[in-house]
């Protein structure tokens, strides 16, 4: 049974990078969820993402974080040592909020 993530919680996700990244050449790192069917989504970064070997862990706080239900698109961006910004193609690609 998969855990439901509700709305108006901490929570901590955890989402698979793709394999080719070294993650040393990560200098900075954001995650925007963005609402399905809106144009604008909430960005994390800093402190609430933590960069592991093949994944990240991304800590959403109760206030301030996801504060509706609904499914969300999950959209990663880093800049690399050379200063280029570069995407990647999460697991999952949506995360449901209750």
């Amino acid at each position: 049974m998969t855990a439901k993530l509700y709305a108006n919680t901490d929570v901590d996700i955890t989402i698979t990078i793709g394999s080719g990244l070294v993650i040393g050449d990560i200098v900075s790192m954001t995650v925007t969820l963005t609402k399905v069917g809106s144009t604008t989504g909430i960005t994390f970064s800093g402190a609430g993402i933590t960069i592991g070997a093949s994944s990240i862990t991304l800590s959403i706080p109760d206030s301030g974080g996801i504060t509706e239900a609904g499914a969300y698109a999950v959209k990663i961006l880093f800049t690399d040592d050379e200063g280029n910004i570069r995407g990647l193609t999460p697991t999952p690609e949506f995360i449901r909020f209750y």
